[in-house]
């Protein structure tokens, strides 16, 4: 039986699910910043083609097992694969819940963007798009830009709390959808960081086991715990969420 290798097959599925997280984070984003359903319809019915990538990745690491070639989990490129995997999951799960967010406030008729989450949502973008012609070309200085542009990861997180202040401008159904959003687009920054720093290990043949190192600037889980709807809404007497929605 012709078998491909383990290595060759896993980048592979690693490109299909970055391109397919790209363009969830990119068509969310627009949904918001655009006030398109359509973008969000394209987002959310697109889920399948995600879940079938997942089947396939783990079908075809069945397949190598039973062949007995299985993939070599300390290798510098099966090490990072698998922290960028994770990364994408949770980047993709953010992108959907951007636009499951969008569509609620789009039916309503509350969808008025933020021009502070709107300047999030393109930074946001900028990093996806780097790490994804990273990914793409196999190029350290596309992935060595994340990293380094420490102007970007500031500009970011001095944007988290004014975001919030323009989210309080709405209705209680309103602030906690938006909330959800900026919530979203935190994640999804943190992912990008961590995927960047991923592929500037395998592309440099580095280790690419343990924890990540601690980027400056980034939120910890206590702040994170911190930034709630209630938190935003009481000090600014903006409304709690509507009950039930």
């Amino acid at each position: 039986m012709n078998v491909q290798r383990p290595s060759r097959v896993m980048h592979s599925h690693l490109l299909k699910m970055t391109m397919l997280s790209q363009r969830a984070v990119d068509y969310s984003i627009k949904s918001y910043q655009w006030k398109s359903l359509e973008f969000s319809k394209a987002v959310l019915d697109a889920e399948a083609g995600w879940e079938e990538v997942q089947r396939g990745i783990g079908d075809r690491g069945r397949m190598f097992r039973a062949a007995g070639r299985p993939i070599d989990f300390d290798s510098p490129f099966a090490c990072c694969a698998l922290r960028i995997f994770g990364a994408l999951r949770v980047t993709y799960a953010a992108a959907t819940q951007i636009a499951h967010n969008a569509m609620l406030m789009l039916e309503g008729g509350r969808l008025a963007p933020s021009s502070e989450i709107r300047e999030m949502g393109d930074h946001v973008n900028g990093l996806v798009r780097l790490y994804t012609l990273a990914l793409f070309k196999k190029d350290v200085e596309h992935a060595a830009t994340i990293l380094q542009n420490a102007k970007v990861r500031d500009w970011f997180h001095s944007r988290i709390y004014p975001a919030q202040n323009d989210v309080c401008q709405g209705n209680g159904a309103t602030v906690q959808l938006e909330f959800e959003i900026v919530r979203s687009l935190v994640q999804i920054e943190e992912q990008a960081f961590e995927i960047g720093e991923a592929i500037m290990r395998w592309l440099d043949g580095n280790d690419c086991r343990g924890l990540p190192r601690k980027r400056s600037g980034q939120l910890d889980r206590i702040n994170m715990r911190d930034l709630t709807p209630v938190g935003l809404a009481s000090p600014r007497n903006c409304l709690r969420p509507a009950a039930g929605f």
